[in-house]
């Protein structure tokens, strides 16, 4: 399998810029729950879709084992879901794109992350150049539901449109999986 059909979890400990080591052990304990708790095993595909077409089917790679304590920490798994998707979003956005993350936006900001180029990240320049919001899910049953979390996403992008940045939004849905990769 080439490195272009993986989403390698363990990547998050030490391929990203500005995640620190203790997000990344709670982005990856809480993407290995909800993907466990689903009965998903290591090389589980998902596809990866824009509004319009599919980008990619991809399978996701974990072996660093978690424990009993990591499903007991997070109680149920939806409380996992949040922190586990904005871990595939990082991800994600390094993958299809020449973003990644350079910090969290504050409450309010309409986005969860702003992003910079991957070659501003590699000179540590803190440039915003774009917006990202996440969302995770851990079960949505009809694809209308998938819909109406990216029309939401998409309206909520609306209060930092002012700065005509681009916006994507990543949708993670766990149960299925499947990743919607939105630009607006």
């Amino acid at each position: 399998m080439d490195e272009t059909s993986r989403l390698d979890l363990e990547t998050l400990f030490a391929d990203l810029p500005f995640l620190t080591q203790w997000l990344a052990e709670q982005y990856y304990s809480a993407l290995v729950v909800c993907l466990e708790y689903l009965r998903h095993e290591p090389g589980i595909q998902v596809e990866v879709r824009n509004l319009l077409e599919s980008l990619a089917d991809l399978k996701i790679q974990w072996s660093k084992p978690i424990s009993e304590d990591d499903f007991r920490s997070w109680g149920e798994p939806r409380n996992a879901v949040e922190y586990a998707a904005e871990g595939i979003a990082w991800l994600i956005i390094r993958k299809f794109t020449d973003y990644t993350v350079m910090e969290r936006s504050h409450i309010g900001d309409g986005v969860d992350f702003w992003l910079g180029t991957n070659a501003d990240a590699k000179k540590r320049i803190f440039q915003r150049r774009a917006r990202m919001e996440v969302k995770g899910r851990l079960r949505l049953t009809y694809d209308s539901q998938l819909r109406q979390v990216l029309r939401e996403a998409l309206r909520q992008t609306d209060r930092s449109d002012y700065t005509e940045l681009p916006a994507f939004i990543v949708l993670v849905e766990f149960s299925r999986p499947l990743i919607y990769l939105v630009r607006k």
